[in-house]
């Protein structure tokens, strides 16, 4: 079933992220960048990668959620913080979401330091 009414902004997004981004736990998972996880057999283990590649590369990156669906293309919500400055950036239907998003953040930080 398929709800057209029902989508997010990128404020939308960002507002939901300010929220969540308050819980300690919800910070720990969105930074991860690779877990092992145990489990029964006949599988007995599991590995979760962390797609958001801007963990890797970007200089205080912390987070959050990649996405794609036909109504929005690629999609990434992220955050960063450097010193006592934290951001969140979203971008929808990106072409080049990293990119994009470093723009947006170097930005940020250009702008607030």
């Amino acid at each position: 079933m398929v709800d057209a009414d029902n989508y997010s902004s990128a404020w939308d997004l960002a507002a939901l992220t300010r929220v969540a981004m308050r819980e300690a736990r919800f910070r720990q998972i969105v930074r991860t960048k690779i877990v092992h996880v145990s489990w029964a057999a006949p599988t007995y283990s599991k590995i979760y990668v962390n797609n958001n590649l801007l963990l890797r590369t970007y200089r205080g990156a912390t987070g959050v959620k990649t996405g794609y669906t036909h109504a929005s293309g690629w999609c990434l919500v992220s955050s960063a913080t450097r010193g006592k400055v934290s951001l969140i950036a979203v971008v929808l239907d990106s072409g080049d979401m990293y990119h994009d998003t470093e723009k947006l953040l170097n930005l940020g930080f250009s702008a607030l330091s």
